[in-house]
């Protein structure tokens, strides 16, 4: 009966604890810390690819246009037609 008592006892205290406060809050707190890094890990490691690739200036579109929008004057465009 008192080992029932203590079970009891330790299971409502268990159960009234702060969610934040326990070993799993702590837990999931540092899996997205780390989760969250190597997010940020992958992104800057990509920036860096590019940055090799394209120059330094990449991001500032200095170089050409890979996709040049075409020309088109009045007398080459088809009519509207409904």
């Amino acid at each position: 009966m008192k080992y029932v008592m203590i079970f009891l006892v330790l299971t409502l205290v268990v159960l009234m604890a702060e969610p934040g406060e326990c070993f799993f809050g702590r837990l999931k707190a540092v899996f997205r810390g780390a989760r969250q890094g190597w997010k940020e890990h992958r992104y800057h490691r990509d920036m860096r690819k590019m940055a090799e690739r394209y120059g330094p200036n990449w991001q500032q579109k200095l170089g050409g246009n890979a996709n040049p929008q075409p020309e088109e004057n009045a007398e080459d465009a088809p009519a509207y037609q409904r």
